[in-house]
C-alpha cells in the first residue's frame, strides 16, 4: 500500500513525465532547442 502523501506527490510527477514525453517529439518537429 502506497503512503497517501507519497501518492499525492507521485501523481503530479507522473503527469509531468507523461506531458514531457508527449511534448518532446512535438518540440523536435518544430525545430526546438531540445
Amino acid at each position: 500500500m502506497i503512503h497517501p502523501q507519497l501518492r499525492a506527490v507521485m501523481l503530479p510527477l507522473g503527469d509531468g513525465v507523461a506531458l514531457a514525453s508527449k511534448s518532446r517529439p512535438l518540440v523536435r518537429e518544430l525545430g526546438g532547442p531540445f
